[in-house]
């Protein structure tokens, strides 16, 4: 049986489940409302709309290894200025994308 190699946190029906099993609204769209955007570490990495939606917003991009860590401790651990916290990382990776469209623009 394969499905043991499968992260359950990398999926997204599997993580809403595991979200919800510890008391989590899901929302499809980030807003007002949406205190964190829980995020893979490849959607940090490729810019992706809903992790960028979340940063202009000011809600806290938070890497999914939060989730396996509330699910193991069977509580909601605390987010504030913890390794699971991305915004400063994503902060980084715009300005660099930003940097190198306008590098870019000025080699044509």
């Amino acid at each position: 049986n394969n499905d043991d190699s499968i992260d359950p946190y990398q999926n997204y029906k599997t993580l809403k489940a595991a979200l919800q099993k510890l008391g989590a609204t899901i929302s499809p769209q980030v807003h007002k409302r949406v205190h964190y955007l829980i995020s893979t570490d490849s959607a940090v990495q490729n810019l992706t709309q809903r992790v960028r939606q979340a940063l202009k917003r000011n809600v806290d991009i938070v890497d999914v290894a939060w989730v396996k860590e509330c699910s193991e401790r069977k509580e909601r651990v605390k987010v504030n200025d913890s390794a699971y916290l991305c915004n400063e990382l994503v902060q980084c990776l715009m300005v660099q994308k930003e940097r190198e469209k306008k590098e870019k623009v000025r080699k044509e």
